[in-house]
């Protein structure tokens, strides 16, 4: 009797120990191909996006070979201040209430600081679409990049609706977000 529960127990803790195993390989890979899958997504969008204003704009030949590199190094800064300002203060945030007074102060602070820097860098890099485009274009440039954004919000929140997730088109909620405020994309669509 003792053999048969020693081995029932073993073959037990060996088909626990194989399943723990095989969940958690699974789990790994589908972490992985959502990471993957996340940067192919941006990259589909960057290069949608870029369709879009290209479109939009009109550009010609020698305007798009001088745009899009300083239009890339402005998306680049823009993505690297803010990737800097979560990895900091994404970690502060969870540990709020054990941090210094100074630290709180920061905190809080923060995203005020990085609004200000992103301010500075669109200034810096709006003068620089200037030198390259007529101001009708930089301004056409900016309509461009919020209807592309509006439309970009559109399809995802109607790929949530085909998925049946929450907050997926107009549902019960009407115009109206879950606090109240109405939807931007509604309201672009309706030419407010």
């Amino acid at each position: 009797m003792k053999k048969f529960i020693t081995k029932h127990s073993i073959s037990l803790l060996l088909s626990l120990l194989l399943s723990v195993f095989i969940v958690s390989n699974v789990d790994a890979q589908d972490k992985k191909k959502q990471e993957g899958g996340g940067k192919m997504k941006r990259e589909k969008i960057n290069a949608e996006q870029a369709t879009f204003i290209t479109q939009e704009l009109d550009f010609s030949v020698e305007e798009a070979r001088a745009f899009w590199p300083v239009y890339d190094e402005y998306h680049a800064k823009k993505k690297s201040a803010q990737h800097s300002y979560y990895e900091k203060y994404g970690k502060w945030r969870e540990k709020a209430d054990s941090l210094s007074k100074d630290q709180q102060t920061e905190l809080a602070d923060a995203p005020i600081v990085l609004e200000q820097k992103l301010l500075d860098l669109k200034k810096e890099y709006h003068a620089k679409f200037k030198e390259i485009l007529p101001p009708l274009k930089v301004s056409k440039l900016y309509k461009a990049e919020r209807e592309f954004k509006m439309m970009l919000y559109r399809k995802m929140r109607e790929h949530r609706g085909e998925r049946g997730g929450e907050g997926s088109g107009k549902g019960e909620r009407g115009y109206r977000g879950e606090r109240g405020q109405r939807d931007r994309c509604d309201d672009h669509e309706r030419g407010r």
